[in-house]
C-alpha cells in the first residue's frame, strides 16, 4: 500500500533534485516505467501495444539449454486413415490379426488395439500393417504412435513411407511408449506401414496414430475415416531464447536432402555413408549421416544451382566421432577452396564458411584422414546468399523458410516530434546488408525507421538519415530525439549527438518490428526489451534504460 501526499507551495532543492522522494525525477519515473509501446519483453511477447508475430512453416531456434526446436505457425493435421481403427488398415499379406481392441490405453482409457503377429516379420518383408495418408503438400512429416511389446519377441521396429523404411527409436518392451520419426514426403497421398521385427505368435500394442506436417510431435487428432482432420495451432509461433526473439527474413537453403547423404544428390567417393545408431542434431534417431573413410581423402558432394563468382555462406553440422580427421576443404563449383583444420569432436558443431562459386561443379567437401580412421558423422548443409541465418530443414521439394512477420497498429510516437527508444540485440552480423530494428514502412518520405549496416546504426526520419558508426559493438542501445536532434546511447552513456531535421506529412498504420515492409532487410538476429515513449528523456533516465 503507498500513501499519495500533495504538498503547495516550493519543494526546495532536495525536493526538485527528487531526493526526497517527492521530486520532479519521481514524477518523471512514471514516464520511465509507462512506454508508449513495449515489446519483445522477457517472457511475454507484449506488455503494451498490440504487436503480433505471425509465421508460415517451420523454422529453428536454438533453446537456452542447447537443444533444437522447430517453431511453425501452420494449423495441424493428421493425415493418416483411420488413425487408431486398426480393423480398417491393410493386410494384404495375412501378417497380423488384430486380436483385441479396446484395451487400457496410455491416456488411461480403454482404447489401444492388440495385434498378433501371424508369420516371422523380417526388414525386407514389404506389407505389414498398413494404411493410408493423403492430403498432404511437399515437405517434413512427423509420424508417431503409441507402441509397446504385449508378448513375445519384437527385435526391432520400423516406419515405411511408400518404398522407404526409417527404424524407429523404441524400448520394445511392455510399457506404453509414444515413438516418432521424421522424413521428407513430396507426394500427395502415401502407403504408411508400421513393421515390427519379430517372430510369430509376438503381440503388439497400437494406439493414436498420427502423421503430420513439421518435426514435431504435437497433441494427437483421431481420423475416424479417410478425410484429414486439422486442427488450429494454439502454440504462439515465435522464436525465443535467453538471447531474445529471433527474426529472420525469408531464406532458401540450395541444398536439397540435408539429413540423408544417400538421397541422388549426393555423392560420396573414398568413404562409405552409413545409418547412425545414435541421434542426430534434431532428436531423430537412426539417419543417414555416418561417414568412413576407405582412401585418406573422402570427398562428399552435392549439387545445386549456383552463380559464378558470387559468394555463398556454407553451413553444416559436423562431429568427428572417433579417430583422427585432419582437415576439410570446401569449394564451390571448382572456385577457391576454403580450409577448416579444427573440427569438433565432443557433440556436434555447426561450422560455417564463405565459398566463392566457380564455373561449373558441385559443392565439395574434402575430409582427410591420413590413417583412414575417421569416423564422421555429417548432416543438416545449408547453402545460402548473404549472411549466416538458422538451418532451413530441406527435402526434395521445401527449402524456403518464410519471414518472420512481427508487426502492428502504429502506436509509436509522431517521428518528427520529440520521442525516445531503446532495445537490446544479440548476433547481429557486422556486414553491408540492412537489418532493420524497426520500420513503418513509408519510405522514402514519410520513414520512421531504425537499422543497422555494417557497424553503423540509422535512424531515418522523414527523409533524412542520421548514421552513427560503430554502434554495433553495444548490445543495449537507445536514442532520443528532441525535434532536432538525435543522441545516441550506449550501455547507458551518451555516445553521438547529430542533428536532424527530418518532417514526415502522414503517420503510418503500421509498424514492422525486426523487418521492414517486405519479406527481406530483416535483422537476422535476436531482438529483445524494444521500448518506445512519446518524450525527450533525460540523460539520467536513458542511463536508467539502458545501462548494464
Amino acid at each position: 500500500m503507498s500513501t499519495l501526499t500533495i504538498f503547495l507551495g516550493d519543494l526546495g532543492t532536495r525536493g526538485i533534485d527528487g531526493e526526497t522522494g517527492l521530486g520532479v525525477a519521481d514524477i518523471r519515473e512514471s514516464i520511465i516505467e509507462n512506454p508508449l509501446l513495449s515489446v519483445l519483453k522477457t517472457n511475454k511477447l507484449n506488455n503494451v501495444g498490440d504487436v503480433t508475430v505471425s509465421r508460415t512453416g517451420e523454422a529453428l531456434i536454438e533453446d537456452r539449454y542447447g537443444d533444437y526446436q522447430f517453431i511453425t505457425g501452420d494449423d495441424h493435421t493428421n493425415y493418416l486413415h483411420y488413425s487408431n481403427d486398426f480393423a480398417n488398415w491393410s493386410d494384404i499379406l495375412n501378417n497380423w490379426t488384430l486380436t483385441s481392441t479396446n484395451n487400457a490405453d496410455p491416456d488411461g482409457g480403454n482404447d489401444a488395439s492388440y495385434i498378433t503377429l501371424n508369420t516371422d516379420i523380417t526388414p525386407s518383408t514389404s506389407f505389414v500393417i498398413e494404411s493410408t495418408a493423403s492430403g498432404m503438400t511437399a515437405g517434413y512429416k512427423t509420424a508417431s504412435f503409441w507402441f509397446k511389446v504385449v508378448s513375445g519377441t519384437v527385435t526391432d521396429l520400423e516406419f515405411k513411407v511408400g518404398s522407404e523404411s526409417f527404424r524407429v527409436k523404441s524400448s520394445l518392451n511392455s510399457t506404453w511408449e509414444r515413438v516418432s520419426v521424421s522424413t521428407e514426403v513430396n507426394v500427395a497421398s502415401s502407403l504408411i506401414n508400421i513393421k515390427p521385427i519379430g517372430l510369430t505368435g509376438a503381440v503388439i500394442g497400437l494406439y493414436n496414430c498420427q502423421f503430420e506436417n513439421g518435426s514435431n510431435v504435437t497433441t494427437y487428432i483421431d481420423v475416424p475415416a479417410t478425410t484429414p482432420v486439422t486442427v488450429a495451432n494454439t502454440v504462439p509461433p515465435i522464436r525465443r531464447n535467453n538471447l531474445g526473439y529471433l527474426i529472420e527474413e525469408t531464406k532458401t537453403n540450395i541444398i536439397q536432402n540435408t539429413e540423408n547423404l544417400t538421397r541422388n544428390n549426393w555423392e560420396i567417393s573414398g568413404g562409405t555413408v552409413s545409418s547412425y545408431n545414435g541421434q542426430g542434431v534434431f532428436r531423430d534417431w537412426y539417419q543417414y549421416i555416418q561417414m568412413a573413410f576407405t582412401n585418406q581423402s573422402l570427398l562428399l558432394s552435392s549439387t545445386g544451382t549456383f552463380t559464378p563468382n558470387v559468394d555463398y555462406t556454407v553451413s553444416f553440422f559436423v562431429y568427428v566421432l572417433s579417430g583422427s580427421v585432419t582437415s576439410l576443404n570446401i569449394s564451390l563449383q571448382g572456385g577457391a577452396t576454403v580450409n577448416l583444420i579444427e573440427l569438433p569432436t565432443e557433440g556436434f558443431v555447426r561450422l560455417s564458411a564463405v565459398v566463392r562459386a566457380g564455373a561449373t561443379g558441385d559443392l565439395v567437401f574434402n575430409f582427410i584422414s591420413p590413417d583412414l580412421t575417421g569416423n564422421v558423422l555429417f548432416m543438416g548443409v545449408q547453402v545460402e546468399t548473404g549472411g549466416l541465418t538458422s538451418y532451413i530443414r530441406s527435402a526434395t521439394g521445401s527449402v524456403t523458410r518464410p519471414e518472420d512477420d512481427v508487426n502492428g497498429t502504429y502506436t509509436l510516437p509522431r517521428p518528427d516530434a520529440p520521442w525516445s527508444f531503446a532495445f537490446t540485440h544479440n548476433s547481429v552480423i557486422d556486414n553491408s546488408s540492412i537489418k532493420f530494428v524497426f520500420d513503418n514502412g513509408q519510405a522514402p518520405l514519410n520513414d520512421f525507421a531504425a537499422w543497422f549496416s555494417g557497424t553503423q546504426l540509422n535512424i531515418k526520419i522523414g527523409s533524412v538519415t542520421s548514421t552513427f558508426n560503430n554502434a554495433i559493438d553495444s548490445t543495449r542501445l537507445g536514442a532520443v530525439y528532441d525535434g532536432t536532434t538525435i543522441k545516441i546511447y550506449k550501455d547507458g552513456f551518451l555516445y553521438d549527438t547529430q542533428s536532424n531535421n527530418g518532417f514526415v506529412s502522414l503517420i503510418a498504420p503500421t509498424v514492422y518490428i525486426g523487418s521492414d515492409d517486405t519479406s527481406t532487410n530483416s535483422i537476422n538476429a535476436y531482438l529483445s526489451n524494444l521500448e518506445f515513449w512519446q518524450d525527450e528523456l533525460t540523460a539520467a533516465e536513458m542511463r536508467t534504460i539502458t545501462g548494464i
